[in-house]
């Protein structure tokens, strides 16, 4: 396969729907010369600056504040399409179900704060759900469906049977429905990062599943006078502390709930969830919230 390298820095205006996007690219040969190249020519008036760069076996792209997947890794996938360098990236899709009742009501945000002069205007410029965030300001909120799928589970599966550490969901992967014909499109949502990740914990049949938080172990009754600390717990103890509210939906109700996924199934499955300064000392049973079946 040739490679192709870029001569001269370009650029290319054009206008969709009463959007203007404008495209710089440039020739580069190490990292620190992409992102000064990225932040001359960054518009900190624009909505989004998105960007992607590859250099030999180096590639980072971004975001910025678009649903996962929908703006830098496109940029990417260009890139490569024009055989601009021999390099194999693993990108994770996570299949959703274009009916879940989540994608109808939004409550993911994603990108920055606004006024709500500024998010009110753009919810109606391009069909935004914007809401308010806990007194810090306006985002967009979308939909986080449930992961039914890693459309790369295979790749994922052979990498690790070979011996390599494999990056995988990272952020909940990016979401893509089926059309009739069984194509993959994008989804603007964001999929739950511990969701996708028991998903593909399960199939690839995992003995450990291990949460990696902000605590070093999880607690009931947390920051009242009768907290106390988990050490180890069973699947029917995680679900009844669950279900009583000790683990609220915005923390750590989420992980307990992609752990019960994970154990549901049966067999010698466990799970550990605690902090990554101490994720030695969990994995050899010092300390941590060890959740097993039972």
């Amino acid at each position: 396969m040739s490679i192709q390298v870029l001569s001269a820095p370009a650029e290319l205006q054009q206008e969709i729907r009463k959007s203007k996007f404008l495209a710089h690219a440039a020739p580069v040969d190490h990292a620190e010369a992409a992102l000064a190249f990225i932040a001359q020519v960054s518009d900190r008036d624009a909505t989004h600056n998105c960007w992607a760069y590859r250099i030999g076996s180096e590639y980072r792209f971004n975001d910025d504040g678009e649903p996962a997947g929908t703006a830098g890794r496109p940029i990417l996938a260009a890139i490569d399409g024009q055989g601009l360098d021999q390099v194999v990236a693993v990108v994770t899709q996570v299949l959703v179900d274009r009916d879940d009742p989540a994608l109808a009501n939004p409550t993911k945000p994603i990108g920055a704060h606004m006024e709500e002069e500024v998010a009110q205007s753009l919810a109606g410029k391009f069909g935004w759900v914007v809401k308010e965030d806990a007194g810090r300001g306006w985002r967009r909120v979308v939909g986080s469906p449930k992961p039914k799928r890693i459309v790369e589970l295979d790749i994922i599966a052979s990498l690790v049977e070979h011996g390599h550490i494999v990056i995988a969901c990272g952020g909940g992967g990016i979401p893509v429905v089926e059309d009739a014909q069984g194509n993959l499109e994008g989804l603007e949502a964001v999929i739950d990062k511990d969701f996708a990740s028991a998903l593909l914990a399960h199939d690839l049949n995992a003995d450990l599943f291990v949460v990696s938080t902000g605590v070093e172990k999880v607690a009931i009754h947390f920051n009242q006078p009768q907290q106390r600390w988990l050490d180890r717990i069973t699947l029917t103890e995680a679900k009844r502390y669950l279900e009583e509210g000790h683990f609220p939906k915005g923390s750590m109700g989420p992980k307990i709930q992609a752990i019960a996924s994970f154990l549901e199934p049966g067999g010698e499955r466990r799970a550990i969830i605690t902090d990554p300064p101490n994720l030695g000392r969990a994995l050899s049973g010092a300390t941590g919230t060890h959740v097993v079946p039972g």
